[in-house]
């Protein structure tokens, strides 16, 4: 089953309501999990990604197979080849690419991090090779630290996310997850 992650755009958050977005879009296979744990072993389940030469190998693989996704690479070993039609995400850490598949998303390394850390598939706009990269974002910082506008934008989306996954399994728009906020009113405002 292959994931679709590129079915929104960052404009198409602001005006969404959590029924209007698809949740593929924004929860990848975490779409009907409403514990964070399970969260993430599902986040990329269905997702193969091919990481390049590039890119640390070894921290990536640790956090796409972690959250559910399948890795692959140049060389040996690789379950997988860089011409296979299955990979939907190409990591990345150049501005330009020789050949390009139309069939996959190419985002930078930091896409993986910040999807991983807020539990939240980010839009692949943002992470684009050679786009200038949103500000990294510590998943540890506190509640009265400084919030970038970046990081509100995601926490919003973060909130379309478990909005979604709590109707895909049935349970009433209020009932929350233990260990995430609920932020309130879906409108998200992400930065262009």
């Amino acid at each position: 089953a292959v994931v679709q992650t590129a079915t929104y755009t960052v404009d198409d958050l602001e005006t969404a309501d959590a029924e209007e977005v698809e949740a593929p879009a924004v929860v990848g296979g975490a779409k009907d999990c409403v514990d964070d744990a399970e969260v993430c072993e599902k986040l990329f389940h269905g997702m193969t990604f091919f990481l390049g030469r590039e890119v640390p190998r070894e921290p990536l693989m640790l956090v796409i197979r972690a959250f559910g996704g399948v890795c692959a690479w140049a060389g040996e070993g690789s379950p997988v080849a860089e011409s296979d039609e299955g990979i939907t995400h190409q990591v990345v850490d150049r501005p330009t690419q020789g050949h390009r598949f139309l069939s996959r998303e190419y985002v930078q390394p930091q896409w993986v991090f910040d999807s991983a850390n807020f539990r939240v598939l980010a839009p692949c706009d943002k992470y684009a090779p050679g786009a200038p990269l949103p500000p990294h974002l510590s998943p540890f910082a506190r509640e009265d630290d400084y919030e970038p506008e970046w990081q509100t934008s995601l926490k919003e989306l973060q909130d379309v996310a478990n909005k979604a996954r709590r109707a895909q399994a049935g349970q009433h728009a209020d009932a929350g997850f233990a260990s995430l906020e609920s932020a309130g009113e879906l409108q998200p405002e992400i930065p262009g």
